[in-house]
């Protein structure tokens, strides 16, 4: 008799997010067995609410508006049929979904949306999409390297130095010849994509590939905003150069855990390092929750998205 496959939500990768979600929770009751909670009841007495539930949700959309109009404008030239509202719902649906996948991979849903009125584009989409991630990649290297590489020391021990960021780099090459190792084993197979993926890109032109650059980096400045705004409301101030260091080296930490938004690991990494920067214990923690809230914030408003985007569908978009 054949044996019954389990469903994909008792796959691994749902045992992966469940040992995530109860290593946080021990986390949590752990902080709170070791500490005394009445100065993290006091901090939350103390926090602006207004700002956590109003203001920074505000900065959420209009950073997704940001990343939408990018991919609606460097998917204009090679599908003109695609049109600026799929690609805004599209493009936050799969924002949302990046939340809760490992190294945001779910942000690759948006592929699957615009492909499924497009099925011709799929090639191209997936070539933008890259490009998306290439120009996502290099703004934040500047955000984070530059200020992690001027402060050095200065504010934290454990800063990487130069060396480790061309160490990094030397990764990237070899994963550069990697893939290049295997587009010459399987380059029958891969020609034809990547053919059609490389037209995709030649006809962006100069404009619009300045414009994404602009919008990237408008959309990087509005997630160091978000930031800002989590942590200021629960009483936390750091200089912008310390702010944009900070969420640079808790996106990477929680990147490389490959669990969903770094759970566990990029709190823990937040309060750390708030600590080291001469936040009080309370606080510390507090602040990681606040950060932490916006996760939360972002499946909310990805769920409004979800609506909008079957009522927009339904009226013919």
């Amino acid at each position: 008799m054949r044996r019954a496959q389990l469903p994909p939500v008792f796959s691994g990768s749902f045992w992966r997010y469940a040992l995530a979600l109860t290593a946080l929770a021990a986390s949590v009751v752990l902080l709170v067995w070791i500490s005394d909670p009445a100065p993290v009841l006091a901090v939350l007495r103390q926090a602006d609410w207004i700002a956590l539930g109003v203001a920074a949700p505000c900065v959420i959309v209009l950073s997704w508006l940001a990343r939408g109009i990018r991919w609606f404008s460097i998917n204009a030239a090679a599908t003109p049929g695609y049109g600026p509202l799929r690609a805004y719902l599209d493009n936050a649906l799969g924002q949302s979904l990046a939340e809760i996948t490992p190294a945001q991979s779910g942000e690759a849903l948006k592929i699957v949306l615009a492909s499924r009125a497009h099925p011709g584009q799929s090639a191209g989409f997936a070539a933008m999409f890259a490009l998306e991630r290439a120009m996502d990649t290099l703004v934040f290297g500047f955000i984070v390297m530059i200020p992690v590489v001027l402060m050095g020391a200065g504010w934290l021990p454990g800063a990487p130095s130069l060396t480790d960021w061309l160490a990094i780099l030397c990764g990237f090459i070899l994963m550069g010849g990697l893939l290049i190792g295997l587009y010459l084993i399987h380059g029958q197979r891969l020609s034809g994509y990547l053919k059609r993926a490389w037209g995709s890109v030649l006809q962006l032109g100069l404009r619009r590939f300045g414009t994404a650059l602009l919008l990237t980096v408008i959309n990087w400045a509005l997630i160091v905003l978000k930031w800002r705004i989590a942590l200021s409301a629960v009483g936390l101030d750091p200089s912008w150069m310390v702010l944009c260091a900070l969420m640079g080296l808790v996106t990477l930490a929680s990147l490389a855990s490959l669990l969903p938004s770094g759970l566990g690991l990029g709190d823990a990494t937040l309060a750390g390092l708030l600590l080291l920067t001469g936040s009080d214990p309370a606080t510390a923690i507090v602040g990681a929750a606040a950060v932490r809230l916006l996760s939360f914030q972002i499946l909310a408003v990805g769920v409004l998205h979800l609506g909008g985007r079957w009522m927009a569908l339904r009226s013919g978009l």
